[in-house]
C-alpha cells in the first residue's frame, strides 16, 4: 500500500511535459543564435547547407533578366537548375526588393525559408488545436497545459536539431514541405465529408509543393492512397487534378530545357545502400524526441477519443508512405536529412496527438504501462534538450550554431576579394558564394552541384569538352580561389597546370601559367 501511495502517475506526466517544453525552449534558442547570426557581414559568404550558393545563383538570375532553365551540358558555365520553377520565381520575388545588394538578397532568402517553416509549424498546430476541441469541456482540468504540450512538440519538429540550417537555407525542400503540411492538415480536419472544396484547396497545396521540388509526391500519393482506402472515389478523383494541372503547365510551357534540368539532369546521381545505415543511426540521434512521440502515438490512434476513424487510417497511410519513401530515396548519393522532411511533418502530427496525451495525463489517471510510454518520450525529449544544450555550450563539438569566419581568415578573404577585381581573366571560386558576394559577372562559374550533376554527367561522356576538368585544362580561368578542403577542384586545378600561391593559410590561391590561353 505504501509503494503504491509513493508512485504518482500525474507526476510521471508533469515531468515529461516540463522535458517536452524544455526541449523546445533549447530548440528555438539554438535557431536564434543561428538567425541573430544571418546578419553577419561573413555570413554571405557561408552556405547553411549544400547546394545552397547553385539555388541563390539561380534566383540572382531572375533579379538579372537572365533565362533560368539552360543547356547544363555547354561549358565553361554548365550550370544546372535542378529543382522546380515555383521555387525560383517564388523566392526571386520575395526577395526583388534588395537584389541590387547580394548579402541582403541573400539574407531575404533565408528568412523566406524561415517563413514556411512558421507556415509547417502553424499547420501542425492547428491540426493539434482543432482535433482536441473535439473534446468535451471536462474532458481535462486545464486545456492551457495541452495546447502548450502541442506547440511545444511541433516546435520541436519543425525547428529543432533534425531540420537544423535547413529552415535558414536557401533550398525548396523547407517550402515544400510547409505546403504538404499544410495540404494534409486540411485533409485531416476538413477531409472526412463528402464535400469537394477542402479536397481541392489540398490539391492546390499539394500542386504547390510540387512546384517547388519535383520529389515532393509522397504525402500527395498518402492522401490519395488514405481516400482510396477509405472508398471516397470522388475527392480521390478531384484530388490530383490541380497537381496534374501543374505539372502539364510545366512540362509544356516552360521548355525542352526545363524538362532536362528537372527531370533527366536530376537522374545522374547514383544510389548508394550504404546511405541507409547511416540515416537509420542519424535520425533518431537528430529527432530522438519527435520520433519517440510519433512511433507511442501510432498504435493509440483508435484508442484516441477526439479522433476519427478517418484520421487515424490517414494518418498511418502517411506515415508508412513517406517513411518508405524517405529510406529508398536517402540511398541517393549526396543525400541529407531533407529526404526525410515529408515523413518528418508526419511525425509532427502524430507528436502533437502524443503531447496532448502526455499533458492530460498531469489531470487524468493513467495504467502504468501507458505512462511508462509517457516516460519514455520524456527521456526523450530530455536527451533532444541535451543535444541543443551541447550545441549552445560547445558549439565546435557539437555542430555549428553560427555563421562566422575568424579574423585570420577574413583577412585572407578581403585579399582575395582584392585580388579578384584585379584579374582581367575569369576567376573561379569555391565555394560560389565567395565569387557571387564579390561582385564577379553574370553568368558566374557555380559548381556547387559537381557531386549531383557535373560529376556524374562527366562519368557518362555528356559534357561537352570533358566538363570541368577540361575547362581546367585549357586554362580558362585567370584566378582559382578555393576553400582547404575543396579537393576535387584543387586536383583538377593542379593537374592542369594551375600553380598554388604561398602565403595563404586559410584558403587557396591558383594562378594560370603565364604560357596558358584562354
Amino acid at each position: 500500500m505504501d509503494a503504491q501511495k509513493k508512485f504518482d502517475p500525474t507526476r510521471l506526466a508533469v515531468i515529461s511535459l516540463v522535458a517536452v517544453v524544455a526541449a523546445m525552449v533549447l530548440s528555438i534558442a539554438v535557431l536564434v543564435v543561428r538567425l541573430l547570426s544571418l546578419f553577419e557581414p561573413a555570413a554571405c559568404l557561408l552556405s547553411t547547407t549544400g547546394g545552397e550558393p547553385i539555388s541563390i545563383y539561380n534566383i540572382s538570375k531572375i533579379h538579372r533578366g537572365l533565362m533560368l532553365y539552360g543547356n547544363p551540358l555547354i561549358g565553361p558555365h554548365y550550370t544546372s537548375t535542378l529543382y522546380n520553377a515555383g521555387f525560383y520565381y517564388v523566392y526571386a520575388a520575395i526577395s526583388w526588393v534588395f537584389s541590387a545588394n547580394f548579402c541582403d538578397a541573400a539574407i531575404a532568402m533565408r528568412l523566406i525559408t524561415l517563413g514556411f517553416a512558421v507556415i509547417g509549424f502553424c499547420s501542425t498546430v492547428r491540426y493539434g488545436f482543432s482535433s482536441f476541441a473535439r473534446c468535451s469541456p471536462d474532458a481535462v482540468a486545464d486545456a492551457r497545459f495541452v495546447k502548450l504540450a502541442m506547440v511545444a512538440a511541433a516546435a520541436c519538429v519543425w525547428f529543432g536539431t533534425l531540420p537544423g540550417w535547413w529552415i535558414l537555407s536557401v533550398r525548396p525542400d523547407v517550402g515544400a514541405v510547409a505546403l504538404c503540411a499544410s495540404a494534409v492538415s486540411l485533409m485531416l480536419l476538413r477531409g472526412s465529408g463528402r464535400e469537394l472544396r477542402p479536397v481541392l484547396l489540398a490539391g492546390v497545396c499539394f500542386a504547390a509543393a510540387w512546384s517547388f521540388k519535383q520529389s515532393a509526391v509522397f504525402l500527395f500519393l498518402a492522401i490519395e492512397l488514405s481516400l482510396v482506402l477509405r472508398k471516397r472515389y470522388l475527392q480521390a478523383f478531384v484530388l490530383p487534378i490541380p497537381v496534374a494541372l501543374t505539372v502539364i503547365a510545366f512540362v509544356i510551357g516552360l521548355g525542352p530545357w526545363y524538362r532536362y534540368n528537372a527531370f533527366v539532369a536530376t537522374s545522374f546521381s547514383p544510389f548508394h545502400i550504404q546511405n541507409l545505415s547511416s540515416f537509420l543511426v542519424r535520425i533518431p540521434l537528430k529527432g530522438a524526441f519527435p520520433l519517440a512521440a510519433a512511433v507511442m502515438a501510432l498504435p493509440m490512434l483508435s484508442r484516441i477519443p477526439w479522433l476519427r476513424t478517418d484520421e487515424a487510417t490517414t494518418l498511418r497511410t502517411c506515415w508508412w508512405v513517406t517513411l518508405v519513401g524517405s529510406l529508398i530515396t536517402c540511398c541517393r548519393g549526396g543525400s541529407e536529412v531533407n529526404y526525410y522532411f515529408e515523413f518528418w511533418t508526419v511525425v509532427g502530427f502524430l507528436a502533437v496527438i502524443q503531447a496532448s496525451f502526455i499533458a492530460r495525463g498531469a489531470f487524468i489517471p493513467r495504467p502504468r504501462f501507458v505512462l511508462f510510454g509517457v516516460a519514455f518520450v520524456g527521456l526523450a525529449a530530455l536527451f533532444s534538450s541535451l543535444v541543443d544544450a551541447g550545441r549552445l555550450i560547445q558549439p565546435d563539438r557539437f555542430g555549428v550554431v553560427r555563421l562566422e569566419i575568424g579574423p585570420e581568415k577574413t583577412a585572407e578573404l578581403e585579399r582575395a576579394r582584392d585580388r579578384i577585381r584585379r584579374e582581367s581573366r575569369p576567376t573561379f571560386c569555391q565555394p560560389g558564394l565567395w565569387g557571387l558576394a564579390w561582385g564577379l559577372p553574370f553568368p558566374a562559374y557555380v559548381y556547387d552541384d559537381y557531386p549531383y550533376f557535373q560529376e556524374p554527367a562527366t562519368q557518362r561522356g555528356v559534357l561537352s569538352d570533358g566538363g570541368l576538368a577540361g575547362v581546367f585544362e585549357r586554362r580558362h580561368f585567370g584566378l582559382v580561389v578555393l576553400e582547404l578542403n575543396s579537393d576535387v577542384f584543387l586536383n583538377q586545378a593542379l593537374a592542369s597546370g594551375y600553380v598554388r600561391e604561398p602565403g595563404w593559410s586559410h584558403i587557396v590561391v591558383l594562378t594560370s601559367p603565364a604560357t596558358g590561353t584562354d
